[in-house]
Parts: structure tokens; sequence; C-alpha cells
């Protein structure tokens, strides 16, 4: 996501659209964080399809 704002301008978008779509990935990170958490508290972390550490 670092480069995304680079390519974004330089294919012709403006910085606004860019900080959206950084801002919209940044939310969506944060909005299934506890959907996930949830799931893998119930079932293993292996079952929730996430890797084990």
């Amino acid at each position: 996501m670092v480069t995304t704002p680079l390519h974004l301008t330089d294919t012709g978008h403006s910085l606004t659209i860019a900080g959206v779509i950084i801002s919209i990935h940044a939310g969506g990170t944060f909005l299934f964080a506890p959907i996930f958490g949830l799931l893998t508290d119930r079932i293993s972390a292996q079952g929730a399809g996430l890797p084990d550490s």
C-alpha cells in the first residue's frame, strides 16, 4: 500500500481519490479484525483458515 498513491497519481487520479482508497483499505482491516478474533476464539486458528504460529 506504500506505492498506491504514487501509482494512482501517475495514472491521473487525484490525491483525494488516493486518500479515499487508502482509508477504505485501513478501515476494512480494522472492520474484520473482531470478526476473525471471535471466529478464532470459537474454533482453532487452523479451523478459521488462519496461519498458526
